[in-house]
Order: C-alpha cells, then sequence, then structure tokens
C-alpha cells in the first residue's frame, strides 16, 4: 500500500529479487494425481489472495481506512489489486492498482501504477507464511520494501521506504495494517475534472469501446478494445481477440499520455509477457507506436489511421531478422461502440 510521502521514495527502476523463503507446500499423499497436478498448477499467490479485504492503517499520515480488490486477469495468468485508502473523515487519500505475476521457484514479480502518474517495478518471493517484495534504484538500492504475513483469509502488511536521512538511515516503516476478507467493496469517487482533463488529450479520443474484424496469426477474428480511465490519470486499456466467440488472445494496458499526443504503453499479456510501448498521436489523429528488444531495437511498428469519426484501422508490422524486411503481423477495423 503506497501512501502519498512514501511515492517520491518508491518509484523508479526494475525491481531486484529478495532472498528465497521456504518452498509451497505439495500435494498431500491422500490426492489423487490429477488432484495433485492441479494443485501444483495453481500458483500459491492466486491460493492466499482474492476478493474483498479491508483494514486499518497506521502511518506517516495518520490512521487511514483501506479497501483492496483482487482478482486474476488475462486468463489466470496475473493478480490485479485495486486499492483504495480514504482518511477518517471519508475523503480519498490515495489509490492504486498494481499487477502481481508469479513465476517458478516461488518468485513474484509486481508493477503498480497510482493516482499521481507514478509507477515503479518489484520482485520478490513468496511462501505460505507471506510474501516480499522490494523495489530498487537505478544502482541497484532497495529503496522500498511490501512485506505480506497471511493470517485467517487475510493479511498483515508493512511498507518500508527511505526517511529524510535517506539512504543512510536505511529503510523504515511508512505503513502497516492488518485487513480482513469482507463482501464489501468501497468505489472510487467520480472525479469530473479529472476525466474532462482526459478527454482533452490526443489519447483521449480512445476512451470508450471498440469492436472490429481482423485478420492475424489466429485467422479471422473479432477484437474488442475498451479504454477507461484511473487510477488517477492513467488510461486502462483491456483487449481480447476472439475467434467463433473463444478468446484465444488478451492483453492490458496502463497508459501515460500527455499534451502534445506523445504516449507509453505498459503492456501485459496472458502468456505472461510484458513490455513498454512508445508512441504518439499525431495531428491527423493517426498514431505510430514503436515496440523495442532489450538492446534498444525496434522490432514492431504498430500503427492506427482514423477512418472516420468513431472508426479506425490498425496494424503490426514485425521485422523479419532473417530477411530484414518488415512483414505484416495482423491488421483489423474497428468501430466505436454505443
Amino acid at each position: 500500500m503506497l501512501t502519498t510521502i512514501a511515492l517520491s521514495f518508491l518509484v523508479g527502476a526494475p525491481a531486484s529479487a529478495t532472498p528465497a523463503q521456504e518452498p509451497l507446500p505439495t500435494p498431500s499423499a491422500s490426492e489423487s494425481p490429477e488432484q495433485a497436478a492441479k494443485t501444483e498448477l495453481k500458483p500459491l499467490l492466486f491460493r492466499v489472495l482474492g476478493g474483498n479485504v479491508a483494514g486499518t492503517e497506521r502511518g506517516l499520515e495518520g490512521r487511514t481506512e483501506s479497501w483492496a480488490k483482487f482478482d486474476r486477469v488475462l486468463g489466470d495468468t496475473f493478480l490485479r489489486m485495486r486499492y483504495h485508502q480514504f482518511k477518517a473523515d471519508g475523503i480519498l487519500n490515495y489509490s492504486m492498482v498494481q499487477l502481481f505475476l508469479p513465476l517458478a521457484d516461488n518468485k513474484i514479480e509486481a508493477w503498480f501504477f497510482d493516482e499521481m502518474g507514478e509507477t515503479s517495478s518489484w520482485s520478490g518471493t513468496i511462501s505460505d507464511r507471506g510474501m516480499q517484495l522490494t523495489t530498487s534504484s537505478a544502482d541497484g538500492t532497495i529503496v522500498g520494501e511490501q512485506v505480506y504475513e497471511w493470517t485467517n483469509g487475510g493479511y498483515q502488511f508493512r511498507l518500508m521506504g527511505f526517511g529524510p536521512a535517506g539512504a543512510e538511515g536505511g529503510l523504515i516503516e511508512y505503513l502497516s495494517g492488518e485487513y480482513e476478507p469482507t463482501s464489501k467493496w468501497r468505489p472510487l469517487p467520480a472525479n469530473a475534472n479529472l476525466e474532462k482533463s482526459a478527454r482533452a488529450l490526443p489519447f483521449g479520443w480512445y476512451l470508450g469501446s471498440f469492436r472490429g474484424k481482423e485478420i492475424s496469426i489466429y485467422g479471422a477474428s473479432e477484437g474488442v478494445m475498451s479504454t477507461t480511465l484511473g487510477p488517477g490519470p492513467w488510461f486502462y486499456t483491456k483487449y481480447n481477440s476472439a475467434v467463433k466467440g473463444e478468446v484465444v488472445f488478451s492483453g492490458l494496458g496502463f497508459v501515460s499520455a500527455s499534451k502534445n499526443g506523445d504516449y507509453t504503453l505498459h503492456w501485459f499479456e496472458q502468456g505472461g509477457a510484458h513490455s513498454i510501448i512508445e508512441g504518439k498521436v499525431l495531428a491527423d489523429g493517426n498514431t505510430n507506436a514503436l515496440v523495442r528488444n532489450e538492446d534498444g531495437e525496434v522490432i514492431e511498428r504498430h500503427t492506427d489511421t482514423r477512418t472516420g469519426e468513431d472508426s479506425y484501422t490498425f496494424s503490426i508490422k514485425q521485422l523479419d531478422e532473417t530477411s530484414g524486411e518488415w512483414k505484416l503481423f495482423m491488421t483489423g477495423n474497428y468501430l466505436r461502440q454505443p
């Protein structure tokens, strides 16, 4: 749970992994081979976190009341956490979304996006006792730590970060709380000014839902792209591609957009892949975006071309490493839905 004060210390570079904790419980001897296989394939993260929790917190900003909603997204690949923090007077103090990705050997990767437009990545490990995640600065210094300790259906949580003394003073506790399962949920209050500002941005044209026909490696498919706002100024985009009603590919992304049309898309896919895509909405409404590999080389080109007030075409071209030619990967025609 990241407070407003903590944010300035905790955003930054890719996280470094924490030391390994004890291994996951193994299936009991009484389980059938089929049951054991299902137990082993179901990540511990999905077994301990789910549904809604609520709790009272103590931190540098006083006492707060917080709500968190956990749900699986992208074919049960990621666990999404939506977090809303309120002051004692009921006024919203902070909100964010965090995505968790369970990996082999009890490792966890996580990314958070908050109402201030900040983002950071975390990594760590999980056990049947709890979960520990850290985030690091560009030079590898650990600047933040999230510690979860499982309780009976809920968890205790501590957020650590640098204090006024900086790195020399080490990590101090910014926030702690205990959270219990609940059937209730406290949504965010409407923010008309924020939505108005978002719609005024060039990327704001994509708010809403689009549906279209596609041709890709899956053959003829139907794609649905929906974009909403939040947390804060982030555009939240969901995409599904279906063949004969069956979803064959899905992804989601968080977009940070600016007044000049530039945007950054943090993209996550159902198979666990994640990437950062840089793009620009041009003066004519068309959009160009590039995907780069770890060496910074462009390997994909994404192009949107407006075909009407509420329609556009989209295409992806990929670089063929053997021939050096750009080849069409997929294309689609999309229309805004009511």
